[in-house]
């Protein structure tokens, strides 16, 4: 091989190289955009404590795909633990930056079901329940877990067996086959004495993106007796996708759980049809879980990012899926803006109105410097952009030379002016000032038949200065009609 082929073959292995190191770098970098902190899990070690015991409790930070991610900032979560009676009791934790969970204890004081409620202003709410039990209906589930399991049932005969069978002259085989399906019905059609079902749900409107799921808890009563098999629970959901159903509350459990998610907007019925054995249902029946667009943040961007003192920048808020495409809201969405430094807002609180995704603000330096601007939202991340504002040297310089120009211009256009010496320098030091007036204006919009991208221009900034340097004094009659409408 010569050193020709050689060279080429080393050419085609860095594009290559170089290839793959971006494609790397761009899918890093589109897996660092979507992971974004979006709501807080509870997690429980068990659904059911013993009264006096403690018990934990793991608050995690996740992403819209439910994967824990490391939180950018501390955030502080208020846990907040609701008894049966309504006693209420916040706890304080705080889930530290590089940290994507933290985990608490709490006490088991009252007997029932509590409900924990984790909310965080940037964060989605997370809710879990834990049923407390009474020190007897502890051991009772303790004893229920140790008993033996029965035999399953043997399945009922199909229409084809049980015609010959009855054909047969009630053979042995019949009778057998009579008898065990008479047992299955038994057992189906069985009924816990005074057992009760209590179904509870989370309440927040979900992402009808067919991930962020509702979860439905079932708990036994402890006035429910032993259960020799599994309980199944049987719902019918009108919108969302159950999973599973029926809900099925494990032998020597009192508990079980099913999630309720969905990919279209709208709110989805859930309602209890039945239950394997037969329980009594001591809650609401029909359970409704709300979806809405699937809102997973905010993004702003400021055009442009970089300004002069004379300029002003475009603001907008977007609202964005998980996967950084715009999504329009089914309702009205009010986001809140500051900032540090100097400078003004058009407005500190705009609202991006229903089936939109955006909506605009303006910014006006009155400082130089870098600024920073924040956005927020209910149950979204803030989000920033960095605004550096500079000096307009070049403009202020290119503005003056124009207001020259058409002062200059304005003088030499009657021979009386160019007979007077001192009336034809007043004149064109009136042109400067009407020029740069005439200029700034006309920047900041009051001119809307002149584009941004000509007033900015060094070039536009002098043709605009001449023509305010020639018109003089007359330029700030159409100034003041603007900023002085006739009532």
């Amino acid at each position: 091989m010569n050193t020709k082929n050689k060279s080429i073959i080393r050419q085609h292995l860095c594009r290559s190289l170089a290839g793959l190191l971006i494609l790397m770098a761009g899918n890093g970098a589109l897996e660092a955009q979507s992971s974004q902190p979006f709501k807080i899990g509870m997690e429980l070690d068990s659904h059911s404590v013993e009264l006096g015991k403690t018990f934990p409790v793991n608050c995690v930070v996740l992403d819209a795909d439910n994967k824990p991610v490391k939180a950018p900032k501390d955030f502080v979560v208020s846990i907040r633990a609701i008894s049966a009676s309504g006693q209420t009791n916040t706890v304080p934790v705080t889930v530290k930056a590089g940290e994507s969970s933290c985990r608490l204890t709490l006490s088991a004081t009252e007997a029932g079901i509590t409900e924990l409620l984790a909310k965080q202003n940037e964060l989605q709410d997370g809710k879990a329940f834990i049923k407390i039990k009474s020190r007897g209906a502890a051991q009772k589930t303790v004893s229920m877990m140790n008993a033996p399991v029965p035999a399953p049932a043997a399945p009922a005969p199909d229409n084809r067996l049980r015609t010959e069978a009855f054909s047969a002259t009630k053979s042995v085989v019949a009778s057998a086959a009579l008898a065990t399906t008479a047992k299955h019905l038994k057992t189906t059609e069985s009924r816990l004495p005074g057992a009760g079902l209590i179904l509870k749900h989370e309440s927040r409107k979900f992402l009808a993106d067919g991930k962020d799921a509702a979860t439905v808890t079932a708990f036994l009563s402890e006035e429910a007796p032993d259960s020799a098999a599994d309980i199944q629970v049987i719902f019918h959901d009108s919108l969302g996708a159950m999973t599973p159903n029926p809900l099925v509350i494990q032998r020597g459990q009192d508990f079980g759980e099913t999630k309720i998610t969905s990919d279209h907007v709208g709110t989805a019925t859930v309602e209890y049809i039945t239950s394997n054995p037969k329980l009594n249902l001591l809650s609401e029946k029909v359970i409704e879980v709300d979806f809405g667009p699937p809102i997973a943040r905010l993004a702003i961007q400021a055009s442009p990012s970089k300004i002069s003192l004379l300029e002003s920048a475009d603001i907008s808020i977007q609202l964005l899926n998980s996967s950084g495409t715009p999504t329009a809201t089914d309702e009205p969405r009010q986001v809140n803006l500051s900032f540090t430094g100097g400078g003004q807002l058009q407005s500190n609180c705009i609202t991006i109105p229903a089936n939109a995704s955006f909506a605009h603000t303006r910014f006006y330096p009155t400082h130089l410097g870098t600024f920073k601007i924040e956005v927020s939202a209910d149950n979204l991340l803030m989000q920033s952009v960095d605004i550096s504002v500079f000096r307009p040297t070049a403009l202020l310089f290119a503005s003056s030379f124009g207001g020259l120009l058409g002062g200059l211009l304005a003088a030499s256009v009657s021979q009386k002016r160019r007979k007077d010496r001192s009336g034809r320098v007043v004149r064109v030091l009136l042109g400067i000032v009407t020029g740069f007036a005439f200029y700034y204006f006309a920047i900041l919009g009051f001119a809307a038949q002149i584009p941004g991208q000509v007033a900015l221009n060094p070039f536009g900034a002098i043709f605009l200065a001449m023509v305010g340097g020639w018109l003089g004094t007359e330029v700030f009659t159409p100034i003041c009609k603007v900023l002085i409408p006739k009532t």
